[in-house]
Order: C-alpha cells, then structure tokens, then sequence
C-alpha cells in the first residue's frame, strides 16, 4: 500500500503487526480481514469519485481523507476485547487517534472522521438483518462524514455480495469464529440467517452497490444448500 503521508505508511505497517501477532487464532476478525477491508476501502474511494465526476455531482471528500480511509480500514477492529456491543469499536477508533496527534498533518476534523466511521461499522444482526450504525448517520452528519463512513462500512461487509468463493470463504470462516464449538444444528440456523442477510442487506455508495453485485446470487446458491440435507451435512464436516 503505497502512502503520501509515511507517518500513516507507519501507522499502516505498525497495525498490520499487531493485528497479525494480537489474534493469529481468530478464523475471522484477524489480518486477512483487516487487509482485505483496507484494500476495498481504497478501491470504493475511488470508484465512487468517479462516478460522483459522471454524474457531476459534488464529491465531498479530498485525497488525504482516502489514505485515513484505508487506516481507518485496517484498525477498524483492532482492539477485539469487550463484550459491551460497540465498545471494541469506539477503542479501536480511540487507539487510530492517539497515533494522529501531530497539528501539521492531522486535525481535530480527521479525528472525528475516523471516530464516526469506525463507529459506524457497529453491526447488529435483528430479525436475520444485518444492521449497521451508519445507516443513521444520514440526518445527522455532514455529507463528507457520511460519505466517509459508508465507504468504511461497505468496505467492512464487501464480502457478501462478492464472488461465491469469496463469500463462502468469508461466511464460513464467521461462522467459525462465532461458533468455536460448532454442531449441525448451529450450521443449519446460520445457513438460514445468511439467506436472510443476503436478500435483505443494502449497500450504501454506488461504487459498493456495482462492485459487489453478487448478493442476489449467493442467497439462491445458500437456499440451494438448504433444500439439500446431505450438502449442508457434508459442508459442516468440511469446515
């Protein structure tokens, strides 16, 4: 990943250790995920002004806001040890901050942009929907902090309207994290949650609603798996 500002290239290369050290044993929440939600955050950056310049419409944001992005991407869950719902967000955020402290570079603005945007990847799953805390952020933020935020927050789900090996990858590895003494049971339920998810989730930005356009597709091929008992058996011992 290549860097304008070198103390965000530090920054970058300090957090990918120390994700990769912090939780070698996490099937999901580890440095594949962190690399892989920086690198689309990148690209959603910049698939999204482009299509802003097309439509000629106003893109709020500038070209240092797309390097704190791609931070924002990699340590947006680089602390993982709380319970309380939100609190490994708002201490990641709080731990990209402290590294931000020079006025030459960085302002209060920049922190404050980071600190919505890793808040808002909060994620709640309710009636088999995913629910992300961005989505209040439009009546309460200003258009470049909104922006910002939903290129994180699409960043952070790319995985599930991406390719079906992508997906599977993506989906199974979750559902081993969260479920680190799986049955047959727990794998049928998260199954159907996932053909839930997919018929119901929404991606906020343009660039994230054309990039990952798979999400219709993976539902029929998860509900395919479910008409067939002995494939969602067969899936679970191959985990």
């Amino acid at each position: 990943m290549n860097f304008q500002n070198q103390h965000l290239a530090r920054i970058y290369k300090e957090a990918g250790q120390i994700i990769k050290k912090s939780f070698p044993n996490k099937a999901y929440h580890n440095i594949n995920h962190a690399l892989f939600t920086a690198k689309e955050a990148m690209r959603l950056f910049n698939y999204e002004k482009k299509f802003r310049i097309q439509h000629q419409e106003i893109f709020p944001l500038e070209q240092k806001d797309r390097e704190l992005l791609i931070i924002s991407g990699i340590t947006h869950d680089i602390v993982q040890r709380y319970k309380k719902f939100g609190k490994n967000e708002e201490m990641s955020a709080k731990w990209l901050i402290s590294y931000l402290h020079d006025p030459k570079y960085f302002t209060e603005h920049d922190h404050l942009l980071i600190k919505r945007a890793i808040l808002g990847t909060k994620t709640l799953l309710i009636d088999d929907k995913l629910i992300q805390e961005v989505t209040k952020y439009k009546k309460r933020h200003k258009p470049g902090t909104v922006l910002f935020s939903q290129l994180l927050a699409d960043s952070d789900l790319s995985g599930l309207g991406m390719r079906w090996p992508v997906y599977w990858e993506r989906m199974s590895a979750c559902f081993k994290e969260i479920y680190p003494n799986p049955t047959l049971q727990k794998w049928l339920i998260y199954l159907k949650q996932q053909s839930s998810i997919l018929r119901h989730f929404h991606y906020h930005t343009e660039a994230a609603q054309k990039r990952y356009h798979y999400l219709k597709k993976n539902a029929e091929r998860v509900e395919m798996i479910l008409k067939n008992p002995q494939k969602i058996e067969n899936l679970f011992k191959a985990l």
